[in-house]
């Protein structure tokens, strides 16, 4: 609260000071009890907290001490060391920010391999303090997203009630900042019920309160501000040597302006300037001059306004911030004007110019001499880094040089072994590789000979199964008719009363004969397939197939007569096949066979309205006739194509090429 209020920002370790008890000297008391513990870690803790309070106290030379002590404490113990940086880093918060943020990230870094309660709350703080470089640095929205991302899920993982509820209190400052006043508001209120129930009580409760108190000054909502600085004061009561009071008081003077009690409000400021003087804080007590100042200027009370800046002249000698004296020539000038003492208001505003010249000329100085004494130290530590490092290098080559050549030579050994074992495996596996690919081909040769040799075996059944059939017809057809001629020859050439009647029945069993003979003839080879060619032997296929139950309807569109015989031969076997199945096995009505030709390669297409048949089925268990017909394809290097559902009929794609 002690800096954010006037230069919206928390400088100067602010952020460490919010955390510190309300009851300084029994904290102090506390951490020196805990200097004597047995626990180094415990001592260490406490010796860097003292240092902490001290550097925030300006006592430079306490903090220096106890830092000094914790830090030969922490030597050799990795994660005190790493501890360390965390505290070190707030010694450069004010004097090198760039240096005090790259040592909070190396903190970070080094802590986040050990996973206990206060390593991961010092984590949190790390990130803390780089939100606040962020904000010193005008970076409010980096501020408020490295709290909300980074510090406060940390410290909620820490388990630690008092750093949440200032990291609530930041994110409220850093609302206010961005005059988000409502919403800094809503932040506040988390932070108050946070630290309310924390003992001992906390700087950034009341602070808080009066955050919340200062926002509703902003807003113009004046009648909720008595409420809030009561519930300061009931705390700040019990501590009348908090520097907390000042803020209080300050913020009080301001509430008693806003509603017209001038008395009241000169008499809180008077207070709090008093405060703040007695705290060494000579930038509060100037911007609280420089308030009241503007307040009797306003009224257009021009010697109190005078006397006030008489009076401010002390506080601004002692501040460090020399612009605010710029600030009170400037109002010297204004006063003066206001009064119409023209020359007075020249000669302010020339004292003015004179300081403002030289004051940015003196920044530039001064930040030419800071870079060259930055240099300079960081030289110095370079060299005595680079000493320590020789020192250590050489008492490690000391240490380790019978085990270097040791190291050496087993890291040879390995190499070795892994490259004679790496040539081995690549042996091998090429050796495997060779194997399978002969394999591989073997096996492909005995599939494709397996195959031929199917593809024959089918054929010969095939043929088998044609002879048997032939001889089938032989034996029951037309010897049969032949044996009844024979008879009836007979018992006509015994009979003296034979008739011609009788003669002309032996005739026609003789037609018969002959219609027989002539259809197994047909089935093993048609005549006019030789004589004709396909066409037309397609064409009396399907008529001798027709009947009065079946008709076979045959398109052909370019059929050549020049086709190879043997191919015209498999061809003609396989449409008489799929026909005979339509007939035998669908009891089709309507077959259309049609056979059209397109430069070398033949195609064929049979349907039916048949009952057809399950393709599931037919992979399972095909029947001989439709083997044949697969493999008199297969033997014309042919594609078949069958589709099919049951009652839905049949339709039979083939295509052959007939190239000679």
């Amino acid at each position: 609260m002690k800096y954010f209020l006037f230069i919206f920002g928390l400088l100067a370790f602010g952020f460490a000071n919010a955390q510190i008890p309300l009851d300084e000297s029994a904290h102090v008391d506390s951490l020196l009890k805990q200097t004597q513990s047995s626990s180094t870690e415990e001592r260490v803790r406490a010796h860097f907290e003292l240092s902490n309070f001290y550097f925030s106290r300006s006592d430079s030379l306490n903090a220096a001490k106890q830092f000094s002590v914790a830090q030969r404490l922490s030597a050799g113990n990795s994660m005190l060391e790493d501890v360390s940086l965390f505290y070190q880093a707030n010694l450069f918060f004010d004097s090198d920010r760039p240096q005090a943020m790259a040592l909070y990230k190396k903190a970070d870094s080094g802590l986040q391999h050990y996973n206990t309660s206060w390593t991961i709350y010092l984590r949190a703080k790390c990130w803390r303090a780089i939100a606040m470089l962020q904000q010193l640095n005008d970076d409010e929205p980096g501020f408020i997203a490295t709290l909300t991302k980074k510090a406060m899920p940390l410290a909620q993982k820490a388990k630690s009630q008092a750093l949440v509820g200032m990291i609530y209190f930041d994110l409220g400052i850093g609302f206010y900042n961005t005059i988000q006043y409502k919403k800094s508001n809503e932040y506040l209120y988390k932070a108050v019920a946070t630290l309310k129930g924390i003992k001992p009580v906390r700087k950034s409760l009341p602070d808080a309160y009066i955050s919340v108190a200062q926002n509703y000054l902003m807003l113009e909502d004046y009648g909720k501000v008595p409420g809030c600085l009561a519930n300061a004061y009931a705390i700040l009561k019990n501590f009348p040597k908090s520097d907390v009071l000042d803020d209080y008081y300050h913020i009080l003077g301001i509430y008693q302006y806003k509603i017209k009690d001038y008395k009241s409000s000169m008499a809180s400021l008077d207070k709090a300037i008093e405060l703040a003087k007695g705290n060494k804080d000579y930038y509060l007590a100037a911007s609280i001059y420089n308030r009241k100042f503007n307040f009797y200027f306003e009224q257009k009370e021009y010697q109190h306004a005078l006397r006030i800046l008489d009076e401010s002249s002390e506080s601004l000698r002692l501040d460090a911030f020399i612009r605010n004296r710029l600030g009170m020539i400037y109002n010297y000038a204004r006063v003066h004007g206001a009064m119409g003492q023209y020359h007075k208001a020249y000669d302010s505003l020339s004292k003015f110019v004179d300081l403002y010249d030289s004051l940015e000329n003196a920044d530039f100085f001064n930040k030419t001499r800071e870079l060259e004494a930055k240099f300079k130290v960081a030289e110095k530590e370079q060299k005595i880094a680079i000493l320590e490092a020789e020192k250590k290098e050489t008492a490690l080559r000391q240490k380790n040089s019978r085990l270097t050549s040791w190291l050496l030579l087993t890291i040879c050994a390995i190499l070795l072994i892994s490259f004679l074992l790496l040539y081995i495996t690549f042996n091998n596996r090429k050796r495997m590789a060779k194997q399978k690919e002969v394999n591989y081909k073997q096996q492909l040769k005995e599939m494709e000979q397996q195959q031929d040799l199917a593809s024959a075996e089918a054929m010969l059944e095939g043929e088998e199964r044609e002879r048997s059939r032939m001889a089938r017809d032989l034996h029951d057809g037309l010897g049969g008719l032949l044996a009844g001629i024979k008879i009836k020859l007979s018992d006509h050439a015994k009979a003296e009363n034979s008739t011609r009647a009788d003669l002309e029945h032996v005739i026609s069993q003789l037609d018969e004969s002959v219609s027989e003979l002539r259809r197994i003839a047909r089935n093993m080879m048609p005549e006019s397939l030789k004589r004709f060619g396909l066409e037309i032997s397609l064409r009396d296929l399907c008529e001798s197939l027709s009947s009065t139950e079946t008709r076979v309807d045959f398109q052909a569109i370019g059929i050549e007569e020049n086709m190879d015989m043997a191919a015209q031969i498999v061809i003609y076997r396989i449409i008489q096949e799929a026909l005979s199945n339509a007939i035998r096995h669908a009891d089709a009505k309507n077959i259309l066979l049609q056979c059209s030709k397109n430069e070398d390669t033949l195609f064929v297409t049979i349907e039916d309205d048949g009952r057809g048949f399950d393709m599931n089925a037919m992979y399972e268990s095909s029947g001989i006739g439709m083997s044949n017909i697969k493999n008199r394809v297969k033997y014309l290097k042919g594609k078949l194509e069958i589709a099919s559902q049951p009652n839905e009929g049949t339709t039979i794609n083939i295509e052959v090429n007939i190239a000679a």
